[in-house]
């Protein structure tokens, strides 16, 4: 009796050892990689290059893109708040407020030629603004996918209206 005992200490001693040696591991995976660079495609969160700091519980991202092309220009501009409820080896839940202001500049051709009068210069600017929850979905040791939804106001600056908003993101974490 006295040996199984003592094979059931020991186990459950080497095992608490285990253990703890493991979440070490994993807070210091955790910590190790605060940042992130990617791809990420949001109504309220921004659309293109994407940095992620992501330090502890509160976090920033920082989205845009310009695409120029024909007399024509895009641009997309998005700024997140980060917060993480729960961190976890393999996915992380977290919420965003997020902002994204989307600036359009194109002209019009004329038709006949020779062009008798001046091109049109048209010019749109949208600012969404979105609250939602997603999560970090840790693909390997270091790349993620972030899924995100929630509910959005879009086009702030001319006829505002509501809906629900996808965010979509694939970032290297270092």
């Amino acid at each position: 009796m006295k040996i199984i005992f003592y094979i059931l200490t020991t186990v459950a001693i080497f095992s608490a050892q285990i253990a703890t040696a493991q979440e070490e591991v994993n807070s210091a995976v955790s910590e190790s990689f605060k940042q992130g660079f990617g791809i990420h495609a949001g109504a309220s969160t921004g659309l293109g290059f994407s940095y992620r700091y992501f330090p502890e519980k509160w976090g920033i991202q920082v989205t845009g893109i310009p695409v120029f092309g024909g007399g024509s220009f895009f641009s997309s501009a998005g700024l997140s708040g980060l917060y993480k409820i729960k961190e976890h080896r393999r996915v992380d839940l977290f919420t965003y407020l997020g902002g994204h202001l989307i600036h359009e500049r194109y002209k019009t051709n004329t038709s006949t030629w020779p062009p008798t009068e001046e091109p049109q210069i048209y010019k749109y600017n949208t600012l969404v603004a979105g609250l939602g929850a997603g999560v970090n979905i840790h693909l390997w040791e270091v790349l993620d996918l972030s899924v995100q939804i929630g509910y959005g106001a879009y086009n702030l600056t001319n006829s505002p209206r509501t809906n629900i908003t996808g965010e979509l993101g694939f970032y290297y974490r270092f």
